[in-house]
């Protein structure tokens, strides 16, 4: 755990694996967060806020 390999050690990708999958969990996480704020501000629009809902499912 020295870290002294780099990043050629399969640990080390393994982590970086992890971590870059939970950063594009979070990203996906906080787009549909955001889509359907978005969504419900213009939801007065109607047919537009059944289209958002229906994206976002």
């Amino acid at each position: 755990m020295s870290g002294s390999c780099g990043w050629g050690c399969a640990e080390d990708r393994q982590y970086v694996g992890v971590g870059v999958f939970v950063c594009w969990l979070w990203a996906f996480v906080v787009l549909r967060v955001l889509l359907l704020v978005v969504c419900l501000l213009v939801c007065c629009f109607g047919l537009l806020c059944v289209l958002c809902v229906y994206i976002i499912q």
